[in-house]
């Protein structure tokens, strides 16, 4: 959990329906406040078009991330729209994945990215950095997403160990640098 929400008004609001969320129920988490009502990308309305919904009268301010609250009010985040893999018409989320692999003792860190398919469009690929002295192989990540209970759409259909994963200075990973070696020459169809 992010935890309460105290200075904006958040709720969760479902496209597909276009209702707003019950608790536990994932949907797109929208805010209003005076900062984010107020933004404004200098040269560029199209962007602003893309950010901000109508719903009930008011304006909402949706960014893409994904989440539900629990029935005591804490907001939990559960992935991004731009993250999201879309394999075979069936939309999966990187979050669940990495949040399952990083239970393996050997596993230290990892990133769940879009992986070229050709008759599923992509799949999950998960690059997987190991703790020190950690040994494993891909037989053993498949059979803990099983042990897991991972739907099987959801298990990584490619899977890479790496010395270190990317991330920023400030902790964010940089999943494109991950994703674009998988796509060089190979047109997204996901």
């Amino acid at each position: 959990s992010v935890g309460k929400i105290r200075c904006a008004f958040t709720k969760v609001y479902d496209k597909e329906s276009k209702t707003w969320c019950e608790p536990y129920q994932d949907g797109n988490i929208l805010t209003r406040s005076l900062t984010t009502i107020s933004l404004n990308y200098v040269g560029s309305s199209e962007k602003l078009d893309s950010v901000f919904k109508a719903i009930d009268g008011e304006t909402w301010f949706d960014d893409g991330l994904r989440g539900h609250f629990d029935e005591d009010g804490f907001l939990y985040l559960t992935g991004r729209e731009k993250e999201m893999i879309i394999s075979g018409g069936v939309n999966v989320f990187p979050n669940e994945i990495e949040a399952a692999i990083k239970q393996h003792k050997h596993v230290f860190d990892v990133a769940v990215v879009r992986y070229p398919d050709r008759e599923l469009g992509e799949v999950p690929a998960a690059v997987i950095q190991l703790r020190e002295g950690g040994m494993i192989k891909e037989e053993d990540i498949i059979a803990h997403c099983h042990d897991l209970a991972i739907t099987g759409y959801k298990i990584p259909k490619h899977i890479e160990f790496v010395e270190s994963l990317p991330r920023h200075i400030d902790g964010k990973m940089h999943k494109k640098e991950l994703e674009d070696r998988f796509w060089q020459g190979i047109e997204q169809r996901g």
